[in-house]
């Protein structure tokens, strides 16, 4: 009982305090064809008041968190740091691609969005993932 208990407790707590594991592009791929995962990739900047938004609003709520380590492999830019591979492009920033595990965009997101409609975005995408796949 108290094994259960502790690990009940543990996974409670990673929830409470977890954060996106960003991870690099060529590992969310690879992860994303063993795992059979969509990649989520955001383009953000030092200084972007929607990106720190994003940062410290949508990605610190526990749905959002659920659901990005549920389905999702996170990977981030700096567009001002990074080299941006090349089907990447962005008018402004953040801006959210959401890749199938072959690197094919399934979706594009300019701009921040409040948690509910962040999470609806997500869950718009595994829908098309799962449709796509009903197809072939």
């Amino acid at each position: 009982m108290k094994k259960l208990l502790a690990g009940v407790l543990l996974t409670v707590a990673t929830l409470l305090y977890a954060e996106p594991e960003w991870v690099d592009y060529d590992t969310a791929l690879k992860s994303a064809k063993k795992e059979g995962k969509i990649v989520m990739v955001m383009l953000s900047q030092e200084g972007c008041d929607a990106c720190w938004y994003m940062d410290e609003v949508v990605f610190e709520d526990d749905d959002v968190i659920s659901e990005l380590q549920m389905d999702f492999i996170p990977v981030h830019f700096d567009v001002k740091r990074d080299t941006l591979p090349k089907p990447f492009s962005y008018i402004g920033t953040p801006t959210f691609y959401f890749l199938n595990a072959e690197g094919k965009k399934i979706e594009r997101l300019n701009g921040a969005a409040n948690v509910k409609d962040f999470t609806n975005v997500m869950r718009d995408v595994k829908a098309k993932v799962k449709l796509q796949k009903v197809l072939k």
